[in-house]
């Protein structure tokens, strides 16, 4: 290729045309210096093809440029930040979906209103204190029955607050999902307009990857994911280690009912035969970087039962090695199941307590003994040897002409009496008491299945607080007072310390508040994290008005200094074409 004067027209044309660009792409800049997950634009230039005029001595060749020309405009980003970014920014979510749920349950307990739990606990026992001077006086037995209903009132709506609570916690969890699934497909859709937009190899389409970098961040807050860009552009997207977003599709997310109870939710892959989204054979934690994103901190907040105090392993007095192990087995079911999760255990927990108090009471009123031997009823059958009946002989009555029966207990299951009465060959009478069984939710004594007893409301004489002969039973008054006061239970089996019941609520909320405070702690710690990180990351993305009024300027002297070049040698060529014709 010769150098002439007509080529020294094409070196400022091309100036004029790489400067304009780089202006355009400047201003564009400026125009996106507010816009969210906008990353500042790059012109890249290169010299032209140089020609060689003529080969000199030793190989020292004469070169002449023929002028710059755009190579393409690049997105400033770096890849290595985005990663670190979104892992960070799951882990926040991960601690935020659970400290924002811890907090909405600790004002379930009003610690901080004045109406607490605790002090109808206290209100309790003082009615209890006052049965001691008068256990005769229907003023006294007023104000039991009167304290035991605030207490079943206020468990109740602890309860049912809790049970309301993780249900809630449902819809958030199907938002996040059906989220997951659009973000997807805006994925999708980015990735073939980015391939169809970049297939000549050439332009580059940027304000798309913003859009689908914003995308991908915001996917990062919900569930951990990892991402592959491919030749064509186009960005390979695996959430939780399986294919979210391929090259032609996305893989479905949905929602499915718990083995273990179907009133929750929980996440699973529609496109992977309905699989589980997250495995918690091993509970999240930092060491194994599983605690990210927002989806799985709100199912470690949920857990995925709704337990009850039988949930809870009870280590048995005297225990044989068989029972050992199966109360080993249970700890470690426990373990994986219950405690772990914030919601769930406190919902144990609190269980625990209320299942405490009331059989602590109805046991002390209505006292059982074993059976000693078989006994045939009237109708054929048999109770067997250890089933636990009334103890009539030593159970306190009520008073008064007509009420002087034992067995009526102070707090009662809804439809579920306490004994059944059968008749004996020989014509006694048993009460057998009809015990709780796991497998039936209706025979538990659970926060949900409790009533004061309707007959003690409606006569309170038939609290049975006295003796055969219709004196005070000091005895039960005192046992009350000592059972109340002494320890009933640890708070769980990874506790050392039994509690009475004031210690126990005491250390329940303590260790609930401690739960909250330590999630909290780490979302302002994770915070930092995050806008250190991303503060790094603007440096590189961000767009400085400054930086880019500079470039401004920059180009466009360069493109006044191309266009003054052009008219240069355009008269030079002006005044050669008269001579010439002259």
């Amino acid at each position: 290729m010769a150098v002439g004067s007509m080529s020294g027209l094409y070196i400022g044309a091309s100036g004029l045309m790489t400067n304009q660009n780089a202006l355009n792409t400047t201003a564009h800049n400026l125009a996106n210096v507010d816009t969210a997950g906008y990353s500042r634009q790059q012109v890249l230039l290169g010299d032209s093809l140089y020609v060689n005029l003529r080969q000199g001595n030793n190989n020292n060749d004469f070169f002449a440029g023929t002028g710059t020309h755009f190579i393409k405009v690049r997105q400033v980003r770096d890849q290595f930040l985005d990663t670190a970014y979104r892992d960070e920014n799951g882990r926040l979510s991960f601690y935020q979906a659970q400290a924002n749920a811890l907090q909405e349950v600790e004002y379930y307990f009003a610690e901080m209103d004045g109406s607490t739990f605790s002090d109808n606990l206290t209100n309790f026992r003082n009615s209890i204190e006052e049965l001691k001077k008068d256990s005769l006086s229907l003023a006294t037995r007023g104000g039991l029955v009167s304290a035991a209903v605030s207490v079943m009132n206020q468990a109740k709506e602890i309860s049912g607050q809790l049970k309301k609570y993780q249900l809630n916690l449902n819809d958030d969890i199907i938002k996040k999902v059906d989220r997951i699934n659009e973000i997807a497909e805006g994925i999708l859709d980015l990735n073939k307009q980015i391939s169809k937009a970049e297939s000549n190899r050439i332009d580059t389409a940027n304000d798309l990857r913003d859009s689908r970098n914003l995308l991908l961040d915001e996917l990062s807050s919900y569930i951990d994911i990892t991402t592959k860009e491919e030749e064509d552009g186009s960005v390979l997207v695996f959430a939780e280690g399986l294919e979210l977003v391929s090259e032609i599709r996305t893989f479905k997310m949905g929602t499915a009912p718990e083995a273990a109870n179907d009133d929750l939710v929980k996440p699973i892959w529609l496109d992977y035969d309905n699989m589980d989204v997250f495995h918690f054979d091993r509970i999240p934690n930092i060491s194994t970087s599983t605690d990210v994103g927002g989806l799985k901190g709100l199912m470690m907040a949920r857990g995925s039962i709704t337990p009850t105090y039988a949930d809870i392993p009870v280590k048995p007095e005297n225990a044989t090695e068989a029972e050992m192990i199966a109360y080993n087995e249970a700890c470690e079911k426990y373990n994986q199941t219950v405690e772990p999760y914030a919601i769930a255990n406190i919902m144990a927990e609190f269980d625990q307590l209320v299942h405490g108090i009331v059989t602590t009471i109805n046991d002390l009123l209505c006292p059982n003994v074993a059976l000693q031997e078989d006994v045939t009823l009237a109708d054929g059958t048999t109770l067997a040897k250890g089933t636990m009946v009334l103890d009539v002989a030593n159970a306190p009555v009520g008073q008064g002409e007509g009420n002087k029966v034992p067995g009526n207990e102070l707090f009662s299951r809804k439809g579920y009496e306490r004994y059944e009465k059968v008749t004996a060959n020989d014509g006694t009478e048993y009460y057998v008491f009809r015990e709780e069984d796991a497998a039936n939710y209706d025979s538990l004594y659970t926060a949900d299945r409790l009533e004061v007893n309707p007959k003690v409301l409606q006569n309170y004489n038939l609290i049975p607080l006295s003796d055969s002969m219709g004196g005070e039973n000091q005895a039960v008054l005192d046992a009350l007072l000592k059972k109340w006061d002494s320890a009933f239970a640890k708070l769980n089996p990874n506790s050392e310390t039994p509690c009475d019941f004031q210690d126990y609520y005491r250390a329940m909320v303590d260790e609930f508040a401690n739960k909250c405070k330590s999630h909290t702690k780490m979302v302002e710690r994770q915070n930092l994290t995050v806008n250190d990180v991303n503060t790094q990351r603007q440096q590189t993305i961000g767009t400085s008005s400054d930086e880019e009024l500079t470039n401004l300027i920059k180009f466009h002297q360069a493109y006044n200094a191309s266009s003054r070049y052009v008219s240069v040698v355009s008269q030079m060529l002006e005044h050669i074409i008269e001579r010439l014709g002259a």
